[in-house]
């Protein structure tokens, strides 16, 4: 978040939700199997997105940037 932060050049903040807040947020507009699915993969772990893999080279053709590289090159004009 802090490398976001920077390049739009203020400050952000924040704020979780219990999970039975964001279950009923969710709900409101996405299917429970798929509001189901997200709580099991990064609630309770069940997916595991750590490995790395390369599928952005072999996509795009040219290695993967960092996240700050990708936030500079979307808000070029904020990022100077």
């Amino acid at each position: 978040m802090a490398t976001l932060a920077r390049v739009l050049g203020r400050p952000l903040r924040y704020q979780p939700l219990a999970d039975g807040e964001a279950r009923a947020r969710m709900l409101a507009d996405t299917p429970a199997p798929i509001v189901d699915a997200l709580f099991r993969f990064f609630t309770d772990g069940e997916f595991d997105d750590s490995p790395v893999v390369g599928t952005v080279a072999a996509v795009t053709g040219r290695p993967p940037r960092s996240f700050a590289g990708w936030a500079e090159a979307r808000f070029p004009t904020l990022a100077g």
